[in-house]
């Protein structure tokens, strides 16, 4: 078994509400890009977050199936949305742990798909299998908020790995 290397890229914290979180020029010299999230929100509600791949926004060009349960309830199936996405409902003191794991990212030769895994203490877990119908290499991931900001001392960190 190949020996692997993971490298940090990047690392953001934030000292102020955003609604967005972008890394750009990200180094095609990886096999994968994986970001590890510490969210905080400042909505209780259903929200969720979405990532935009070289600023696509094209609904047709993601496609995912999904499975997650909250409070005892569970849900999965497909989405046909215009960005990969999770989906959480916390409150503003109860951090989402997110991991989105992008494969094969600097490959000009396939789609590129990911998996997101999520969960926050005691309210919620899932996963999301995704994929973006593009061969461009990715050299811009934008992490975008639905309805909320994400709040000061959230943090996201990129990796890139070598298999």
């Amino acid at each position: 078994m190949a020996l692997q290397s993971i490298t940090a890229l990047s690392k953001i914290t934030l000292q102020e509400a955003s609604s967005t979180v972008t890394f750009s020029g990200i180094p095609d010299t990886y096999r994968d890009l994986i970001l590890v999230c510490n969210l905080f929100y400042n909505s209780g509600s259903d929200t969720y977050s979405r990532f935009e791949l070289n600023g696509d926004t094209t609904t047709a060009n993601y496609k995912g199936v999904y499975m997650d349960t909250y409070g005892g309830g569970a849900s999965g199936g497909s989405t046909n949305s215009n960005l990969l996405e999770y989906h959480q409902s916390v409150s503003s003191t109860t951090p989402v742990h997110a991991t989105f794991q992008l494969f094969d990212y600097s490959a000009t030769d396939k789609h590129k798909t990911a998996i997101i895994r999520f969960g926050a203490a005691t309210t919620m877990t899932g996963a999301y299998a995704s994929r973006w119908e593009n061969n461009a290499a990715v050299g811009n991931l934008k992490l975008v908020g639905s309805v909320a900001n994400y709040l000061p001392g959230s943090t996201f960190a990129l990796f890139g790995r070598i298999a």
